[in-house]
């Protein structure tokens, strides 16, 4: 998932998030489903929520990981699903491809460096001859 996708997710509202899961929101707050509320303490301000009694806040996906017990990737499904957002391909860690060897590390045999002594001589010997080749 790009980089792109993911600031897509975060940006939508946590409060749409919280409606979509159940949660009763008015004004702007709500029971905190993180401890025993019993007079509303989580907020909702923007694409953040906060619990001003036991501390929890995030954007949607830490809610959403938070609420339903999911890792990023499922909670990041869960998003796009509910709220139709189009995401390219999610990837786990068992289907992304192996890195290649050439991008692993120093390579065994250092690339040989490029000398500006022979670049000055090459470029001297074009101006003494007086022509240069198209």
């Amino acid at each position: 998932m790009e980089r792109y996708d993911i600031e897509k997710l975060r940006s939508l509202s946590c409060e749409g998030v919280a409606q979509r899961l159940g949660i009763s929101v008015k004004h702007h707050k709500a029971l905190c489903c993180f401890h025993d509320d019993h007079t509303p303490s989580l907020t909702f301000r923007k694409n953040k929520f906060k619990c001003w009694s036991c501390g929890e806040n995030g954007d949607s996906i830490s809610f959403v990981m938070k609420v339903l017990g999911k890792d990023f990737i499922d909670a990041c499904r869960w998003l796009a699903d509910e709220h139709n957002v189009i995401v390219t391909s999610f990837t786990t860690l068992s289907t992304q491809k192996e890195p290649s060897p050439l991008c692993t590390g120093p390579s065994p045999s250092p690339r040989p460096r490029c000398s500006r002594r022979k670049t000055r001589s090459y470029s001297s010997t074009w101006s003494t001859l007086g022509t240069v080749p198209l």
